[in-house]
């Protein structure tokens, strides 16, 4: 981006052309219609550095029925950034401020393998409900799943020799726990982009003292 502008006069600004090049008018950005041919070559020939290729495309996916435009934001490739270069032990706590958040089984796993686990879990829920990967289901489908699993589930009595035997510190993790990991990512990732930003109201000539958060609820703080 930065050399492709760099020949397109100082008269342009990089906003402005940022924008062009975005909305797909390379013209319009001061860019010759080859330098944008290498562009979209550069952009095409991406592959996700610490995810696979099937990871990469469920969270696609996933983050767009979460939080419909990611896709377009690419949020996939910042997450896949983002990954590769977190440390192998950093947890949870960077994305949502707990040291350790309710999904976790005595001992939280790093949020890089709770990420992996959250996408092969709605890969397990997928297969057991239609038999297929999430990624292959229709989008009711998908979304059945997610709205499922958004519900908090109840506390029910278990009982039986199949139910694992929890120490006192333990808790069994559940498909909405998987949940609020992958929102976590999604929703962190969405509303750091541009058109996530834009979501929230800002244009681009002004700025937010504070960011719009829930109000007259126990998450408003």
């Amino acid at each position: 981006m930065r050399g492709l502008l760099a020949g397109a006069g100082a008269g342009i600004s990089l906003p402005a052309a940022a924008s062009a090049l975005l909305d797909g008018n390379p013209a319009a950005a001061g860019v010759s219609g080859s330098e944008a041919k290498v562009t979209s070559k550069a952009s095409e020939a991406w592959r996700p550095v610490f995810l696979d290729e099937h990871q990469n495309a469920t969270l696609i996916v996933l983050g767009e029925r979460i939080a419909p435009g990611s896709s377009k934001a690419q949020i996939n490739r910042f997450i896949d950034l983002l990954l590769s270069v977190l440390p192998e032990d950093a947890s949870q706590g960077f994305l949502t401020g707990d040291n350790y958040p309710r999904s976790t089984v005595h001992v939280p796993a790093p949020a890089r393998q709770r990420l992996l686990d959250a996408l092969a879990a709605f890969d397990g829920e997928a297969r057991k409900r239609f038999k297929a990967l999430i990624k292959d289901l229709s989008e009711a489908q998908q979304l059945a799943i997610l709205n499922d699993a958004a519900e908090a589930p109840a506390q029910a009595k278990m009982t039986g020799p199949e139910i694992p035997q929890l120490l006192p510190t333990e808790k069994l993790v559940t498909l909405h726990d998987r949940f609020d990991d992958l929102k976590n990512w999604i929703i962190g990732a969405y509303y750091s982009s541009e058109a996530g930003i834009r979501a929230l109201g800002w244009t681009g000539d002004l700025y937010f003292p504070s960011f719009p958060g829930c109000s007259g609820s126990e998450h408003s703080a």
